[in-house]
């Protein structure tokens, strides 16, 4: 049974629901008029979401929530006729009343219970008395637990124990198949036509009579071998025609900044 409280006044105009499905708590908060945020608590057992139920409306209430209806309710019986003027002709034979369902019975859970939406997140439990948090942004589902934020692979193909859990093994390897697989980069390294750069050495007590002296720049290194400009993996730099036309046509090694 879905409860709804709403919270009207000056400042606020406000919903909030909450429901029980078995062992989790579900709770659906934002302005009126919006379809609002959602989030799934799962507590482990059915008394300890009651509880929590409790918990959260009882801290509601006392903001100043105000309930305002649930989904499931029990039509009153329409009173009887006082009127003496007629008899209402019989209808034939009553129907046995279907009988209620057990009230520890636990509510059905849907199909759907697995399932993140756009923008949705959950608490789900952990190991001892830590629980952690599933979020769905963009299609990329998280978890805040470590084996998930420590693993070298892009966010878009992590998993975790909590969201296998959660979503089940097939939909997790399904989402993950049916992602691209990322190319591996070529590792980085000089091409055949890097440039003869002045790299850093120790000094050697060397005599530095005649040396060039350069100022150290806090830009991007660039050689120029006379007709264009390039980094030091000899990556081709595409400088204007306006700023190479006055520089000589013997090689420079610099920064630009």
């Amino acid at each position: 049974m879905v409860r709804r409280f709403e919270l009207q006044d000056a400042k606020s105009s406000k919903f909030w629901e909450v429901d029980q499905r078995g062992a989790q708590v579900v709770t659906r908060w934002g302005r009126l008029g919006t379809d609002g945020q959602t989030r799934l608590k799962d507590l482990g057992t059915e008394a300890k979401a009651a509880a929590e139920i409790d918990k959260q409306i009882r801290g509601k209430t006392s903001k100043g929530y105000q309930e305002v209806g649930a989904t499931a309710t029990t039509p009153a019986p329409a009173p009887a006729s006082t009127s003496p003027r007629r008899a209402t002709p019989a209808a034939g034979p009553r129907r046995a009343p279907t009988p209620a369902a057990p009230a520890s019975a636990a509510p059905a859970t849907p199909s759907t219970i697995g399932e993140l939406p756009e923008g949705g997140e959950a608490t789900v439990a952990g190991s001892g008395a830590r629980t952690y948090t599933l979020r769905n942004t963009g299609g990329v589902y998280s978890c805040t637990c470590p084996a998930w934020r420590n693993q070298s692979q892009p966010i878009e193909r992590r998993t975790c124990k909590h969201l296998r859990r959660f979503r089940g093994d097939a939909a997790e390897e399904a989402r993950l198949g049916a992602l691209p697989q990322r190319s591996p980069s070529a590792a980085a390294g000089p091409s055949p036509d890097a440039p003869p750069l002045l790299l850093a050495h120790r000094w050697e007590q060397q005599d530095p009579t005649g040396w060039l002296m350069s100022e150290k720049l806090d830009g991007v290194r660039a050689y120029w071998d006379g007709d264009r400009f390039l980094s030091r993996l000899g990556n081709a730099y595409l400088a204007p025609k306006w700023f190479t036309e006055g520089l000589p046509r013997f090689p420079l090694d610099g920064e630009l900044f």
